[in-house]
């Protein structure tokens, strides 16, 4: 979305001044544990104002782009 992009970039590459890559995040985190992040926010990052469906379109378009849970945690 537009909100994510200022700071995550169009790809999801980070910005040096504000949002990390992306890819060192998502397949570090289970679905939950990333919509509980989009959902909630954290101290850097501002909860999404999305709807039920746009938090499921950035959930998919994260795991098709970057790749399922590894499974090793965070």
């Amino acid at each position: 979305t537009a909100d994510c992009t200022g700071c995550h970039g169009t790809t999801g590459e980070g910005t040096k001044e504000a949002g990390p890559p992306l890819a060192d995040h998502v397949v570090n985190h289970t679905d939950a544990e990333l919509l509980a992040v989009l959902v909630i926010g954290t101290d850097d990052m501002p909860a999404a104002d999305l709807t039920q469906q746009g938090f499921a379109d950035v959930l998919s378009w994260m795991r098709l782009t970057f790749g399922d849970y590894n499974g090793t945690g965070h």
